[in-house]
């Protein structure tokens, strides 16, 4: 499951294509030539089989819904931090979404669109606070507009409205986390330029224990509506490591800190730890922020380590009630720091399009950003990383794109350079892109609130 590099594929070339066009190329980046064999009757058959080879532009069609001659129509979903804000729930400024992709489209179109197509976008912004919105939000797009792909996902509690595309009505998604179990009843690919939950919860397991951070005796607590996740993904990998849980924590509550009732069960809990010698104990996802404040309130004096898919480790600070002793044993998955991904081959290109529409854009990663300005970072990363995994995956497909031919040309991509992504690949069975993880231990110490302090280097998960 763990390797530390791998060689290129061929596919980088488009990658590099693709960025080549987004610092201003000549503009055939989005031509395609095609060949072309007709047959002619021949008198003499020593003189061949009247076959001749011609090369010449491909023949577009309307190959698909929201496939035309000339088009290809896409949807983008984005959180409303707008709203969000404005109810009170979070104090988020991601700059301006929209701008950002109007700027990557244009661009693209200008040096010859997708196989000679261009593209079209129609933005959607949702309050991830319930599915009502996020389905009147799906109805645009798939009905409205038509549109081929979808790029982003629908978030927080209204993730469920994401089978609105790919399940019920038959439309590509790119973006979001996708489980196996998603995967699962999707009707048509969904692509995402992040590392999956399933391969991230065990390859945080793995990198765990070669590190040597799970002892003898563990616990694992996890949500009752994330319980699957501990059932198929983290208890296996435990069993296949050798280590046994020998007491399993299963939460009827999504936040321990609330009711006297959580209370009450994280009492049970740590009683039951206590009394089984648990040294380790693991907390999954949801539980990871509410489950670490109620272990360390108790004083229990055993590891936490986090299996979670949102670098929980590094928002930590915020959420703990005080910096409880023993925070410092806190240790969880993180993936490559903002940093890193600005760092990534392909980002100077795809940002500085953004950059020329908006000079004023800071660029930093979120945690640099000064207070009261936008966190620009979190648009352009989202934005770029997943528009360049669908235009790779349609170039990829042909002329003739439809669902199956783009399933086509995402797994015959292999390593690519994403935007914002450290590590990258796609190829059969994997359509999540990202690869790289790492360890973070929680520093009460780090910047005004703690955060997290990389413990290992970032290791490829395949």
């Amino acid at each position: 499951m763990l390797r530390r590099s791998a060689l290129r594929s061929l596919a980088i070339i488009a990658a590099l294509t693709l960025v080549a066009a987004a610092c201003g190329d000549d503009g055939s980046a989005g031509a395609d030539p095609t060949t072309t064999t007709t047959t002619m009757p021949v008198d003499d058959p020593g003189e061949g089989d009247g076959t001749t080879t011609t090369t010449g532009p491909a023949e577009l069609t309307a190959s698909w819904r929201g496939v035309s001659e000339d088009t290809i129509r896409l949807g983008f979903i984005f959180t409303d931090y707008e709203q969000l804000s404005d109810l009170g729930f979070v104090d988020i400024d991601p700059g301006d979404p929209e701008l950002v992709v109007n700027a990557l489209v244009e661009d693209l179109n200008a040096h010859g669109g997708i196989h000679g197509r261009r593209v079209e976008a129609h933005v959607e912004f949702v309050l991830p606070i319930g599915t009502t919105d996020a389905e009147e939000a799906c109805i645009s797009p798939v009905e409205d507009h038509e549109v081929f792909a979808v790029v982003g996902s629908f978030g927080g509690l209204a993730i469920e409205a994401n089978r609105c595309f790919t399940e019920l009505n038959g439309v590509v998604q790119i973006g979001g986390g996708p489980s196996a179990a998603q995967l699962e009843v999707a009707t048509v690919p969904w692509l995402s330029s992040r590392m999956s939950a399933d391969r991230r919860y065990v390859g945080t397991v793995e990198l765990m224990d070669r590190e040597g951070l799970i002892g003898s005796s563990v616990a694992v607590a996890v949500t009752a509506s994330q319980k699957d996740f501990a059932d198929d993904l983290v208890i296996p990998a435990l069993d296949d490591l050798g280590h046994e849980v020998v007491e399993y924590a299963v939460s009827g509550s999504e936040d321990v800190g609330d009711t006297a009732n959580a209370r009450d069960e994280w009492d049970v809990f740590t009683e039951l730890f206590d009394q089984s010698g648990v040294d380790t104990v693991i907390l999954v996802e949801a539980i990871a922020a509410p489950g670490t404040n109620a272990l360390l309130q108790r004083g229990y004096d055993g590891q936490i380590l986090i299996v979670d898919g949102t670098n929980v480790v590094g928002a930590l600070g915020r959420t703990l009630d005080e910096v409880w002793d023993g925070a410092d044993r806190v240790v969880g998955g993180f993936q490559a720091s903002g940093a890193e991904r600005i760092a990534a081959p392909a980002s100077a290109g795809c940002a500085d399009i953004a950059l020329a529409v908006e000079p004023s854009i800071e660029l930093v990663p979120i945690e640099d950003v000064p207070e009261g300005k936008p966190a620009w970072f979190r648009s352009i990363a989202d934005v770029c990383a997943t528009f360049t995994l669908f235009t790779l995956a349609a170039q990829a497909a042909g002329p003739d794109l439809t669902p199956e031919t783009l399933q086509a040309g995402a797994e015959s991509l292999g390593e690519i350079d994403l935007p914002f992504v450290h590590d990258a690949s796609i190829g059969p069975g994997k359509w999540d892109a990202e690869n790289a993880l790492r360890l973070s231990r929680f520093d009460p110490e780090r910047g005004s609130a703690g955060g997290g302090e990389p413990i290992t280097d970032l290791v490829t998960i395949d």
